[in-house]
């Protein structure tokens, strides 16, 4: 369960939002929410939880209102699948009004409402608040460091929290939560390593995939750490199609194996360590084979779930008639139609696709190698998630699932306006009124 925030944050965050809302970029407050969701936490007020997520949506929606400015300049291109995302919202909203689980929290239409925004609608507006306001250059790339030094702060307290000899989890509930979180920032890191402009930069992208190497070893998360090496696998794919791919792969590769050796040179032992031997292995001397355990006993059993309510799920990938480490179904894919019904995962599931689809493009045809490389990193970590999804229910993690629909949003923009991210435009309004304070700038 989340943590409970205190009321003096609360009533810190409350002004800053508004501020924000009143005079500053508006993705800034998406920028904040993406920063808050790393460290999750809540309020309880009058029986409903409220987080930071809701208070910087809530900024953003003023933000709209009262500033003309800001509004025009948030929709004045269209959404690509805009139709489709109101699909997958009426499915999630059709299913949480209809299973019988939720019944008695739809007590009243404030309370109705409420439900339905919170659980069916806020998960996935990421996607249209990705669309609408990372429509630059400059707001892209500053949404992409931000989730590299989240990354960072993550992997080092999870390193941490390792030579301390605790799980390793960082900021998480969990060590397999800190993996599936850390999978969407390597690629992105690997991006950046290669291919950002700016030199300063790449040494920092560099470096976070080293950090983050190191914390997913101390998390010793294995279905993480495969879907990460099956993403950099896709990723090295587009790479090595380019014209400087090949000479790009060589460096890294040579890179990695140095630093492979100077490792094993400092500590020869460095192989036989129980983390790497556990990271290494399917099954662990005196625990139970958890794919094995999945595929025997979990699978079918929700399997079978699912098929007798494909429509509209059940509410609840938790089984409360089973003890507490098996009452789940361990995958994504399931846990999702067991929540939303079949057809709801379905159309979920189809977004991811249109991310890689849209990435992948955006990789073989992107403005500028930059670009390009971003491109096929929204691409790699899609399906790296999709990946770890087989294994855990990844499109339910903290951070994760709001990763998932960023990078959706990025990607179709990318495809669809690619001329608007060779410019760089911001909107910053004074208190009551919106200027422009900077004039579109070609780059």
């Amino acid at each position: 369960m989340p943590q409970q925030y205190s009321a003096g944050l609360l009533a810190a965050l409350i002004p800053l939002v508004l501020v924000l809302a009143c005079a500053a970029p508006v993705y800034w407050l998406l920028l904040l929410d993406t920063a808050f969701v790393m460290y999750p936490g809540e309020w309880q007020l009058g029986g409903s939880h409220l987080d930071a997520s809701d208070l910087c949506i809530a900024g953003i929606m003023l933000a709209l209102l009262i500033r003309p400015a800001t509004m025009r300049q948030a929709t004045r291109r269209s959404i690509p699948y805009v139709g489709w995302w109101v699909v997958l919202g009426s499915l999630f909203t059709l299913s949480y009004v209809l299973v019988p689980l939720n019944q008695n929290y739809l007590t009243g239409a404030d309370n109705i409402a409420y439900q339905i925004y919170r659980y069916c609608w806020r998960p996935v507006s990421y996607y249209v608040l990705a669309a609408a306001l990372l429509q630059d250059r400059r707001k892209l790339e500053v949404t992409v460091l931000l989730i590299l030094v989240l990354a960072d702060l993550s992997s080092l307290e999870a390193i941490r929290q390792g030579y301390a000899g605790w799980e390793s989890k960082g900021p998480l509930f969990t060590k397999n939560q800190l993996g599936s979180a850390l999978i969407t920032p390597t690629m992105l890191a690997l991006a950046v390593a290669v291919y950002f402009p700016r030199r300063a930069v790449r040494r920092f992208g560099a470096l976070t995939v080293l950090l983050i190497a190191r914390a997913q070893v101390f998390a010793g998360s294995r279905g993480a750490f495969v879907a990460s090496m099956v993403a950099c696998a896709v990723f090295a794919l587009w790479l090595v199609r380019r014209g400087d791919g090949f000479k790009k792969m060589v460096q890294l590769s040579a890179a990695a194996a140095a630093l492979a050796m100077a490792a094993i040179i400092v500590q020869p032992e460095l192989m036989t360590r129980p983390n790497i031997e556990y990271l290494m292995s399917a099954s662990h001397p005196g625990e139970v084979d958890t794919m094995q355990w999945r595929e025997q006993e979990r699978w079918p059993y929700f399997t079978n779930i699912v098929l007798q309510h494909p429509w509209i799920g059940v509410g609840t990938d938790v089984d409360i008639r089973l003890d507490d480490y098996a009452n789940t179904p361990h995958n994504g894919y399931l846990a999702a139609a067991l929540i939303h019904g079949v057809p709801g995962t379905l159309v979920l599931l189809s977004f991811a696709f249109i991310g890689i689809w849209c990435g992948w493009r955006v990789g073989r045809h992107g403005r500028d190698a930059w670009h390009q490389a971003l491109g096929a990193a929204i691409a790699a970590a899609l399906v790296g998630l999709l990946v770890h999804n087989i294994v855990d229910a990844t499109f339910h993690l903290p951070y994760t699932d709001k990763l998932y629909w960023i990078l959706i949003g990025s990607a179709v923009m990318l495809r669809r306006y690619p001329s608007a991210f060779a410019t760089i435009t911001e909107v910053r309004a004074p208190a009551a009124r919106a200027i422009a304070w900077r004039p579109q700038v070609a780059r």
